[in-house]
């Protein structure tokens, strides 16, 4: 089974909307969230979609999901204090969705609605069945105790 969940858990504040957060602001008369939605809902490849949403908008969400014919929905839950703890939440239904079948799940951020069908294809064709997890976490940029201008020699990761 194949698994969209779409975090949309924060309220944006940097964007200084007060009246309603940044996945419902519209664009061409539909809500951000609505857009990037879609393009889950019109892959054939993806099988469900979970929605992380702010607390005190699921019942609004709700309502655009009735709106807008999203049919994929099948969970949506509330959002953490984090955007890590709102993806966990996600994670939980999901798990709950797919029971004890394999699955995939493509994690996206709900505000970023500039995605297409080939782009989700691509990245699910990435993960064979077979993946039982999470990719491991590679080490990337050493940690440095100096300014970066003066960090000359690279360390290997630290352990």
């Amino acid at each position: 089974m194949n698994i969209a969940l779409i975090f949309a858990g924060g309220v944006g504040s940097r964007m200084n909307s007060k009246e309603l957060p940044k996945q419902f602001l519209r664009i061409y008369d539909k809500p951000i969230i609505v857009h990037t939605i879609e393009h889950f809902e019109k892959n054939a490849q993806i099988d469900a979609i979970v929605v992380v949403c702010v607390s005190d908008w699921i019942d609004y969400f709700k309502e655009l999901v009735f709106k807008y014919h999203l049919q994929k929905i099948r969970r949506i839950v509330p959002g953490g204090k984090t955007g890590q703890l709102s993806i966990y939440n996600g994670l939980l239904a999901a798990k709950e969705i797919a029971q004890d079948e394999k699955n995939v799940v493509l994690i996206h951020d709900g505000v970023r609605p500039l995605i297409n069908e080939n782009l989700i294809s691509r990245n699910r064709r990435r993960w064979p069945r077979s993946v039982s997890g999470a990719r491991p976490a590679r080490w990337r940029f050493p940690p440095c105790r100096r300014r970066w201008w003066n960090c000359r020699r690279r360390p290997g990761p630290p352990g």
